[in-house]
């Protein structure tokens, strides 16, 4: 039953974070960034021509481009883009497409956000909510190494991830928020200025070197797509690395010679780490330098097999106008042997400041770049890690927010969405008390603002959360049923009411008001059935109502509902851990009434799916108990006591589960006694009835159970 929280808690804490329809904006003025936004406002791309027409011919280019490949954009300019920007222009090239978009908060920053081009074609847009869905979420998850690195001079850093909903197809698209870099990316700047001297080419070198010693550190192997393109010019002289998640293996014209042998699977067990990045780093000084490509025909490496070997066994040439050491530099780099290039990238740093030294006579200096540390970007980088699953990793950047907003006037509203996330974070790491804390806090905030009904009624509906976790059931009762009252009577809230309903009716279950927990479940799922995309929802609601007939002693009703449940989980991906607790359930719906062989060959499926989970040692533990029950039943003794064991053996490896086994060793009790081993029988008894000691509430039945059975024996 607990599972049936926690799946819709996850959900629930993802709509907070993001905003969607549930949180309402605020907006902030960030002092930190207003000289930005005073250059950007006059950024000549982004002049006014008309409300909705491109305002750059870039853009219309790019429009251009991505309707050749049938992509036809949803978004142009000045379009809402999700809740909380606008659009202001658009960038394509090779997969992906780049929207730059204004946040209506936190003083209208610019992002750039980035998506591939997949996801805006029609294959994607046109599959089960469900499909997409995951296929969304894994994109996001890809950009956790970029998105933990944090802030670094020479990096790019990711403000937020988040899914932007396709206005008209419905499905999720997502996105990669990185900060907006005005002076465009280092292709750009190469073509305006021809070529660069050595010393401004050493200068790109370096703080590339500095990115990537930060990104190294940050479990990165490679960044794999080092190009001008992805170098962005931040402001003169200054340089970011960007696109750390592109998920791609290289560019024709940047890729090492392993990469290339990687992609047309030339050789095995190719090893692709930061020698490659060393590789590209050679290329791109060269062509900074020359001011062209310096191997133009290596960019048809990736077409062509042929192409491919002969780049293999070709080792490149360096020209000879330039100084020696910098030639044995880029030479060294663009070996064809991976192990002849540096050690490492500090070693290679280091070789080009030596460098810098001989032909300037003077040390290099890394130019100084100010580090944003507004509660804009430590609540955006919240929300990233919420929107990943990343919960735990939330809660500084929650806190920084909140204790900078602190410090604004009139940000009240800020506030209390910072504690509702954080009482989000708490409840999904199991600290209850904090998450109540939280959400008191923001209630009481939310009360003295107006227009945050749905807000408040959300904080009510967690609240109650967590108060069900600690067993406080009439106050989990009574803060349902106020938000309930709340979203009745907010117009576009069936959803929450819904979700309500349920969690009201697992409440229910837990206070063994039986039919009142049916009666919400019923209701609940009779409104998911009435809205698109909550199949996830109603196979939710279809286990909890499996419990609430087992619990009753319905077992073709609960079998009925866990099979019916068990079927939608199977169509939606990413469920495994809900199709594995039904066939639990139906194990024990089957152990009840006797069809101890199919009883059997559900537990075993269970415990097989629960075994390629990681974290689900105490579902693995519950299966082993409750096959031990069944071989019991059906005489095979030598069996339940190998199960009994097993499962004992894992629950005494969790701390917090000394009630599980206290139940498992009065079953073992009992079994002993069922075949007059009766010194092993007052053992094991004797150690359950310790635990009952210890734990008088919850325990009174296993410690009847064990009396029970000592009596028989002696």
């Amino acid at each position: 039953m607990r599972n049936i929280f926690r799946i819709w808690e996850k959900r629930e804490t993802k709509r907070i974070s993001e905003g969607a329809e549930v949180l309402k904006k605020w907006r902030t003025e960030d002092t930190f960034h207003a000289h930005k936004r005073k250059r950007i406002s006059s950024f000549p791309e982004f002049r006014r021509r008309d409300e909705y027409r491109w305002q750059d011919e870039a853009s219309e280019k790019a429009e251009r481009e991505l309707e050749e490949k049938g992509i036809k954009l949803p978004w142009h300019y000045n379009d809402t883009f999700g809740e909380d920007f606008k659009v202001l222009a658009l960038r394509a090239g090779g997969s992906g497409v780049v929207f730059f978009v204004k946040s209506t908060r936190f003083g209208g920053r610019i992002y750039a956000a980035k998506t591939l081009q997949r996801f805006l074609q029609r294959d994607y847009l046109e599959m089960p909510t469900y499909q997409q869905k995951k296929i969304a979420d894994d994109f996001l998850e890809e950009a956790l190494p970029w998105l933990e690195m944090g802030q670094h001079p020479n990096i790019v850093p990711v403000h937020l991830l988040k899914n932007i909903v396709h206005p008209t197809t419905r499905r999720n698209v997502p996105f990669v928020f990185s900060e907006f870099m005005e002076g465009g990316d280092l292709r750009n700047l190469l073509e305006e200025k021809g070529r660069f001297n050595l010393e401004e080419a050493l200068s790109v070198a370096l703080q590339v070197c500095e990115a990537l010693i930060h990104t190294y550190k940050h479990g990165l192997s490679a960044h794999k797509d080092l190009k001008p393109e992805n170098i962005m010019v931040y402001k003169e002289g200054v340089y970011k690395v960007t696109d750390f998640s592109s998920g791609i293996i290289g560019t024709p014209g940047y890729m090492a010679p392993e990469q290339v042998a990687s992609y047309f699977g030339l050789k095995d067990d190719i090893a692709i780490d930061h020698r490659a990045d060393q590789f590209a780093i050679g290329i791109i000084l060269l062509e900074l330098i020359l001011g062209e490509h310096p191997f133009p025909w290596i960019k048809r490496v990736a077409y062509s097999k042929e192409e491919a070997k002969k780049f293999l066994r070709k080792e490149l040439k360096i020209p000879d106008n330039l100084p020696r050491s910098m030639k044995e530099i880029i030479k060294r780099c663009l070996s064809p042997d991976s192990a002849n290039r540096f050690p490492d990238i500090s070693a290679l740093k280091e070789a080009l400041l030596d460098v810098y030294r001989t032909e300037f006579g003077r040390e290099y200096r890394f130019p100084e770049v100010e580090i944003d540390d507004s509660p804009g970007w430590w609540f955006n980088r919240g929300l990233a890690f919420v929107n990943i699953g990343r919960y735990a990793a939330a809660e500084r950047p929650f806190k920084e927010a909140l204790r900078r907003f602190k410090t604004i006037p009139g940000t009240e509203r800020a506030q209390a969405e910072c504690l509702a996330n954080l009482g989000a974070v708490y409840t999904r790491t199991g600290k209850f008390n904090e998450a109540e804390a939280n959400y008191r806090e923001a209630l009481r905030m939310f009360e003295a603002i107006e227009g945050t009904e749905i807000e408040q009624a959300i904080c009510l509906m967690n609240m109650g959360y967590a108060y069900w976790s600690t067993g406080k059931f009439n106050e989990a009762e009574a803060n349902h049923k106020k938000a309930l009252r709340m979203f009745e009577a907010i117009d576009g809230a069936e959803m929450e009411q819904a979700r309500c309903l349920m969690n009201m009716g697992a409440v229910y279950e837990s206070m063994g008001k039986f039919n009142e927990a049916e009666a919400n479940y019923k209701e609940a799922l009779r409104m998911f059935e009435a809205i698109d995309g909550a199949e996830i929802d109603q196979a939710i609601c279809l286990t909890g109502l499996g419990n609430v007939y087992l619990s009753m002693g319905k077992f073709n009703e609960a079998a009925a509902n866990y099979k019916e449940a068990l079927r939608m989980f199977e169509a939606i991906p990413g469920t495994d851990i809900d199709q594995a607790t039904c066939l639990m359930n139906l194990g024990a719906v089957y152990t009840r009434t006797g069809k101890f062989n199919e009883a059997e060959a559900n537990y075993k499926e269970a415990l097989r799916m629960f075994e390629a989970i990681d974290g689900t040692d105490i579902e693995q533990a519950k299966c082993l108990a409750n096959l031990g029950a069944v071989y019991t039943r059906t005489g095979k003794f030598n069996e339940a006591e190998a199960n009994y064991r097993e499962a004992l053996g894992m629950y005494k490896a969790m701390p917090g589960t000394d009630i599980e086994q206290a139940k498992c060793l009065a079953n073992l009790g009992m079994l002993y006694s069922k075949i007059q081993e009766y010194s092993k029988a007052m053992s094991v008894l004797k150690e359950a009835l310790e635990i009952c000691e210890r734990y008088p509430e919850g325990t009174e039945e296993i410690k009847n159970v064990c009396l029970k059975v000592l009596g028989q024996i002696q």
